[in-house]
């Protein structure tokens, strides 16, 4: 059997009128896809954690800085 192109990024399938098109081949790209999509899921997240505590750590300093103006 032939091998299909793929693109050259990401290696997923690209089938042109002459080849088979398999289950397998649809299901092996749909897999990389999900692991990609997962992965960048994953960043967000702990991007988001990461803001959302140092958003957090800079009220409390701006707090902690008008308490002690008002002393």
């Amino acid at each position: 059997m032939k091998n299909l192109q793929q693109t050259s990024q990401f290696h997923l399938n690209q089938w042109e009128l002459t080849d088979r098109i398999r289950m397998e081949d649809f299901n092996g790209d749909n897999q990389k896809l999900e692991t990609a999509l997962a992965s960048l899921a994953a960043a967000d997240a702990a991007e988001q954690q990461a803001r959302t505590a140092q958003d957090a750590a800079i009220r409390r300093e701006a707090a902690a800085a008008a308490e002690a103006v008002h002393w």
